[in-house]
């Protein structure tokens, strides 16, 4: 049977006031509607309790709820094979490989790679990931645009690369349209772009399929397997409705309990090392 939201939400003891009124008559006044769940929900320790009460108002408003990827490119990486056991092009891996991020630290693994990423801010559960790191500090290699206090903590290894500003590259957006960019500054002579690095280092370990010379051989592939593949439809196939059924012990007991840490995204100005660092931005009034 399909979830019924009604189920989980406790309708009976909910107080309304003017305002909700308000808003209810404004949704249900309209022909075109959605429920739209954003970054900071998601992160939200509460986010199987928010998630069941968008359902149920989606379903009194004959609607549906989506979701907002977390990042310019999560719908490129996930088609390109940047998730566990899926190729490139969406293809399923007939046998399991890989792992979630959030598996690589419960599995307390030997060695830890890390691109463009600032364990301290960059997880959900980022006091579980510090304290891997600090038991595995011989084995934590960071490719990484920006030096600070909290990476040489943790890491081995620091590798300079270039930002996404001094690069070339592309992405896959919201609408599942490919999208290239060309770098807009030079990066100093000592640092080098990521696609060069990976490639050379996959060449010196004799590595098939690292032999590309430009960025934009690498944006040529991917558009072959892009527009062979059809990423829309391949969207529209693997469309599946997510269920998030509250247990016994909600989300954030349970996260409490398992010390987890929950970030949420209070300003765009905090998205990725380098607005975290621009200065000006940083002094923005933040509006709620």
């Amino acid at each position: 049977t399909m979830f019924d939201p009604l189920w989980v939400v406790d309708t009976d003891n909910i107080v309304i006031d003017i305002n909700d009124i308000s808003l209810a008559e404004n949704l249900l006044s309209t022909d075109k509607r959605i429920v739209l769940i954003g970054e900071s929900v998601i992160a939200d320790s509460n986010f199987s309790n928010i998630y069941d009460i968008c359902t149920l108002i989606a379903t009194l408003l004959d609607t549906k709820v989506s979701m907002l990827t977390a990042g310019a490119n999560s719908a490129g990486g996930w088609f390109f094979g940047c998730v566990p056991n899926k190729f490139p092009g969406s293809n399923i891996m007939k046998k399991k490989s890989g792992l979630s991020s959030f598996e690589m630290f419960t599995k307390n693994l030997n060695n830890y790679i890390f691109v463009n990423v600032e364990p301290n801010v960059d997880f959900l559960y980022k006091n579980l990931v510090n304290s891997v790191l600090r038991s595995n500090k011989d084995n934590v290699i960071c490719f990484t645009p920006f030096i600070s206090p909290e990476l040489c903590d943790v890491a081995t290894i620091l590798i300079p690369i270039a930002l996404p500003y001094e690069s070339d590259g592309s992405f896959i957006n919201f609408l599942g349209m490919f999208q290239s960019f060309k770098k807009v500054v030079s990066a100093n002579s000592n640092v080098k772009q990521l696609w060069k690095i990976f490639s050379t280092l996959g060449n010196l370990l004799k590595l098939p399929d690292f032999a590309y010379t430009s960025a934009t051989t690498v944006t040529e592939e991917c558009k072959d397997i892009f527009f062979t593949k059809n990423f829309t439809n391949e969207v529209s196939k693997n469309n599946v409705e997510l269920q998030f059924p509250l247990s016994s012990i909600s989300t954030a007991q349970r996260m409490q309990e398992e010390d987890y840490t929950s970030l949420y995204q209070a300003s765009l100005y905090q998205s990725d090392s380098l607005v975290r660092r621009a200065v000006s931005l940083q002094k923005v009034k933040l509006i709620y």
